[in-house]
This record gives C-alpha cells, structure tokens and sequence, in this order.
C-alpha cells in the first residue's frame, strides 16, 4: 500500500475512533493490515469478511486513497422541504380542526393528515416541529387548537 506517515496516522485514528461508524472503522483497519503485508486468509480471519471486500475497499484505497474510504451511499437524501412543512404544522394546527370530532390535533392524527412520520431522527416528524417550534402540549400529546403555550 505504501502509507504516507499522515495517512498511516489518520487511518490509527480513524481506527481508535468511537465516533466514527463502524464500516469506516472497518475499513481503515483493513487498509493498515494490507500495509502490513498479511495475507488475504490472513485477513479473512481477522475481520470476518469475504476477499471481495477486500479487494474493493483495497483497490478504492489505492486509487482515491483516504477519501475512498467513505461510504459511497451515507443514506437517504435529506427532506429538502422541511422549512415549508413547518410553517404549515402550526398553520393547520391552528386553522383547521380535526375531522373526528376532537378539540385539539395529537401528534399522530397531525403526522396522518399532513403525511409525514410521527417523530423522526432528522427532525421532519410532527412531534419534533413541535418541539423545535416551541410549543408544549397542554395535556400529555395533544396540540391545542387555539393560542399554543410558549417554552419559557
């Protein structure tokens, strides 16, 4: 492989990481025991993993070096419309009542009518608006119709 002295530091690091995830951890690992000149079998039974694997991450290494090393594919494309659906959550919220009946719109009956999840990590849930906005359900998951309480 024949490592600079940066690149041989970065990838220790990277391999030491505990924040990092745990394919790039992988990764870097392989990349420092291919520059240690062991064997493919030798591999295998280190890291559990096929010598396709190897030979992909090996030879994206060698082309691209440190940047290869990131996944090609991190995940689903970030909702580009965020900004617009929450500027419609309190909008419906405080316009339109439930169609069941009900005085104030839960979290779930919200998601439901305006299609989105309920809660998500990357915050296009209704219950994560809400939070994000500043209100706080008077009684446990329920948004009020009318004037909201402010977080103080």
């Amino acid at each position: 492989m024949n490592l600079s002295d940066g690149e041989r530091s970065e990838l220790m690091a990277m391999q030491r990481s505990r924040r990092r995830a745990a394919g790039e951890v992988r990764r870097a690992r392989l990349v420092l025991l291919l520059d240690e000149g062991l064997s493919l079998e030798a591999i295998k039974r280190v890291l559990g993993c096929d010598s396709r694997v190897i030979g992909t991450w090996g030879s994206r290494f060698a082309s691209d070096r440190l940047a290869s090393l990131h996944g090609r594919h991190p995940g689903r494309v970030a909702r580009r419309d965020l900004a617009r659906l929450e500027a419609r959550v309190p909008d419906y919220t405080l316009k339109r009542k439930p169609a069941d009946g009900s005085t104030h719109w839960s979290n779930r009956k919200l998601a439901k009518r305006l299609k989105v999840p309920r809660m998500t990590r990357r915050g296009s849930g209704a219950s994560t608006i809400f939070v994000r906005i500043g209100w706080i359900p008077i009684w446990g998951p329920k948004i009020p119709t009318s004037r909201p309480r402010q977080r103080m």
